[in-house]
C-alpha cells in the first residue's frame, strides 16, 4: 500500500514538471521568435526608424543691434558670419566631399 501511494505521487509530481518544462519551453520559443522576427526579418524597417529618429542641431543665431556710444557712433555691429559642419553619417565619401569644398571656397 504504501509502495503504490510514492508512486502515485512521484507520477503526479513528473506530470507537474512535465508540463511546467513545456511552459516554459513555450514562452522561451515566443521570446526567442519575437527576437528573431525584430532582429533579422524586420531589420530594415527598425534600421530606417532609427535613422529618422536622429537629432539634428540647428544653430539659431540672435539677431542683435547695434551698438552706439553716446555720440551716436556705432560701437559694435551686425556682421554675417557663416558655418560649415561635416557630419560623417551623412556623408558617402569625407575626402570627395573635402576636396570639392575646397574647390568650391577658392574660386
Amino acid at each position: 500500500m504504501f509502495y503504490s501511494e510514492i508512486k502515485q505521487q512521484v507520477k503526479i509530481h513528473n506530470r507537474r514538471s512535465f508540463l511546467l518544462l513545456l511552459g516554459k519551453f513555450g514562452l522561451f520559443s515566443m521570446v526567442g521568435w519575437r527576437l528573431f522576427d525584430i532582429q533579422i526579418l524586420q531589420s530594415k524597417k527598425y534600421k530606417t526608424l532609427s535613422t529618422n529618429n536622429q537629432i539634428n542641431f540647428e544653430i539659431l543665431y540672435p539677431l542683435r543691434g547695434e551698438i552706439l556710444d553716446r555720440n551716436n557712433i556705432v560701437i559694435a555691429s551686425n556682421k554675417n558670419t557663416y558655418d560649415l559642419f561635416l557630419i560623417p553619417e551623412q556623408t558617402h565619401n569625407i575626402e570627395q566631399t573635402l576636396n570639392k569644398l575646397n574647390e568650391l571656397l577658392e574660386e
